[in-house]
């Protein structure tokens, strides 16, 4: 069984525990985003690297653990970095296409 993965928007780390209790769902007030094999080291490095237009890195996405303190080997929740939030906020709708066409 492989890693599955979802990616939500919170304005905290308290609301996105909150989240994840209850299940991040847009009728709940999160973007949310069914990504369950976009791993952050992977796929979303080359989707970043491609909005940024940048060489592949596999350290390009920043991402931290913080619920729970200590790693339980099954549900945790993560944090990416702030270039990431802005990297995909600042996308061009102009090239919104030969983004998703990558």
């Amino acid at each position: 069984m492989g890693v599955l993965i979802d990616y939500f928007r919170a304005e905290s780390r308290n609301a996105a525990m909150r989240a994840f209790e209850l299940g991040p769902r847009p009728d709940r007030g999160f973007d949310a985003v069914d990504g369950k094999h976009i791993d952050p080291s992977e796929a979303l490095g080359d989707l970043i690297a491609i909005i940024r237009q940048s060489p592949r890195n596999p350290d390009i996405v920043e991402w931290r653990g913080f619920w729970p303190e200590h790693d339980t080997g099954s549900t945790n929740l993560f944090e990416l970095d702030e270039g990431i939030r802005d990297a995909l906020a600042t996308l061009e709708e102009e090239r919104w296409r030969d983004v998703a066409d990558l």
